[in-house]
């Protein structure tokens, strides 16, 4: 079928030396595209989870863990305007790793989407 001898090929290298479109680049547009999907269901099933989780913590436990990672950012340099956005994001790592969320591959193995 093909004249050349077969060669395995990433989305970066499908189109070849010509830079039209290659054989695969439609498949390998639609496995992009499932991956992105299903990378966002992933994050929007672990912001649910954490929004579980700090509802059902104790109130003044997190605001322990709050405290401890804005002295830890502002201790770092982190910038003033930063910190309450990074304070959420660095308390919410601590709840999901205490509560043992999968990460996204370990996550992705049990929710294949293609």
């Amino acid at each position: 079928m093909w004249d050349t001898p077969l060669q395995l090929t990433t989305p970066e290298t499908d189109s070849g030396l010509t830079g039209e479109p290659g054989p695969t680049d439609y498949v390998w547009n639609v496995k992009l595209a499932c991956r992105k999907d299903t990378r966002e269901q992933y994050h929007a099933w672990e912001q649910r989870a954490v929004d579980q989780l700090r509802a059902a913590w104790p109130p003044a436990e997190l605001a322990a863990l709050e405290a401890e990672a804005r002295a830890r950012l502002v201790a770092e340099g982190k910038p003033e305007y930063t910190l309450r956005g990074a304070v959420r994001v660095a308390v919410d790592t601590v709840l999901a790793a205490q509560a043992g969320l999968p990460s996204f591959e370990d996550w992705r193995h049990t929710h294949e989407a293609y």
